[in-house]
């Protein structure tokens, strides 16, 4: 259940470097850039809780 959002959440968070260092190379336009880490950005704030929820812990 939690593998995707897992995934999806990594991938985002690696998401929002990559477009910052294709920008400092020439590789992208700015507005390509702020697009895709707008995103990225969402997607990640988005799945990070579900990830980062713990389980209450169960005392006998």
């Amino acid at each position: 259940m939690k593998t995707l959002p897992k995934i999806l959440s990594r991938l985002a968070l690696g998401l929002t470097i990559v477009p910052a260092f294709l920008f400092l190379f020439n590789l992208m336009s700015l507005e390509t850039v702020k697009v895709i880490m707008i995103i990225v950005a969402v997607l990640w704030i988005a799945t990070a809780p579900i990830v980062q929820k713990r389980n209450p812990v169960v005392q006998n």
